[in-house]
């Protein structure tokens, strides 16, 4: 639909003022022939009980000697105004058929503008709240307007000092106006948005329901309404996008080299001391001078897996000689830690309990909670077992006391 109709021709009964005739009642009425949202009638003087006819899906506004003096819905009515014929013949003849009153009426339709499309001027700085990354974002869409206060929108039309002949000229009226309200709110949209920025990308129905509200709030102090708003794209204008999946890629490494380290503490168990006791004292041979630290950090890794002790007698005796090489340091010992308890998990009443010091598992042999059958499990073990086949077999030999030797039978005195 249309927009705007306007027209400068001079008054068809204003043409002849000297002995010339004008109507004592005109009939007014939107004749445009457009399907335009606003139409302003031609002609600037009426007489006395002229009519106006207001059609169905019309408004009109009545401009009294530049001051709006009613809005009129569809129907018929009589024009009273201050316009005599007689007087209004004299001043013709003397202005040379410009009246000095007036007198306009304005028409508007109860329609929806066409559909004006929108677009940031420049792009929008948004930091993803996932990713903690900056953005630049390029956003367009398109939206309807329909007129909710005529006499509002009038006077920003009379005052807007914009030249609007046109429907091309009110669509780039609304689109300057508009388009800071969009974008403040669009913004504003964007930083509150509860996931990642590629997720509102995907997400522009969502988000435009959202700034609705908003955006007609705002627009209310033009006299429209929105009809319809929609954000149709949302454009990443920056290297956004490969800046996340290079932070993908190296995060993903790190997990990979994590897992990779955890299966092989897993594979190796309690063996995994070793191999790092063999790597040290490899390093040991390619460089005598860090003994003292090799073994304190040797130590170190045997914790918790009982090979500190055995890795400090490994390096002890690689490191006398070279001890005895560096003349005027004295030896440093290291207290290798102590070896951690061996503990077992046992699966009991269908839960798992556990972690159990081997001098608690006869407390719950007693109990009945650990039977032969009972699955146990402890770390280094593959898979859960039963506890017979395990060394803890050995707490179930004297659980049950051997079964009672016969009696001999008892002989009677002889007498």
């Amino acid at each position: 639909m249309g927009w705007f109709g306007i027209t400068t021709d001079r008054d068809p009964n204003e043409a002849a003022y000297n002995g010339g005739q004008k109507h004592f009642r005109d009939v007014i009425q939107n004749e445009s022939g457009e399907d335009l949202i606003y139409y302003m009638d031609p002609r600037v003087d009426f007489n006395t009980k002229s009519t106006l006819i207001v059609h169905p899906g019309e408004m009109a506004i009545f401009e009294n000697n530049g001051r709006i003096s009613d809005v009129f819905e569809e129907g018929r009515y009589v024009m009273e105004n201050d316009n005599l014929p007689i007087i209004g013949r004299l001043r013709n003849m003397f202005t040379g058929g410009v009246s000095s009153f007036s007198c306009r009426v304005h028409y508007f339709r109860k329609a929806d503008s066409a559909e004006i499309k929108w677009g940031t001027r420049s792009p929008i700085d948004i930091e993803d709240n996932i990713y903690n990354q900056e953005a630049k974002l390029g956003v367009r869409g398109a939206y309807k307007v329909y007129i909710d206060d005529p006499a509002v929108l009038l006077k920003r039309l009379l005052t807007s000092n914009t030249g609007i002949t046109t429907q091309e000229d009110l669509n780039q009226y609304w689109r300057s106006e508009f388009i800071s309200i969009i974008t403040s709110k669009l913004t504003r949209a964007l930083k509150s948005y509860q996931g990642s920025l590629i997720d509102a990308k995907n997400d522009p129905y969502g988000i435009s329901q959202d700034m609705k509200p908003a955006i007609d709030d705002a627009i209310s102090d033009y006299g429209v309404k929105l009809r319809k708003f929609v954000i149709e794209a949302i454009d990443f204008v920056d290297d956004f996008i490969e800046r996340i999946r290079a932070n993908k890629d190296i995060r993903r490494d790190k997990q990979l080299n994590a897992l990779g380290n955890k299966d092989e503490v897993n594979i190796l168990g309690q063996d995994w001391g070793r191999v790092q006791a063999r790597d040290i004292l490899s390093d040991l041979a390619n460089n005598p001078g860090s003994g003292g630290e090799m073994a304190a950090a040797g130590a170190g890794l045997g914790m918790g897996l009982g090979a500190g002790s055995a890795f400090a007698g490994m390096a002890g005796q690689m490191f006398q000689p070279m001890q005895g090489q560096q003349q005027g340091q004295p030896a440093q010992g290291v207290t290798p830690p102590p070896v951690q308890q061996v503990q077992y998990f046992i699966y009991v009443n269908n839960q798992q309990v556990g972690p159990i010091d081997m001098n608690q598992l006869p407390q719950y042999v007693q109990s009945g909670q650990l039977t032969p059958d009972t699955l146990v499990w402890k770390q280094g073990m593959a898979q859960w077992a039963a506890a017979k086949t395990t060394e803890l077999a050995q707490l179930f030999a004297q659980a049950t006391p051997p079964p009672v030797p016969p009696v001999p039978p008892t002989v009677p005195p002889t007498t």
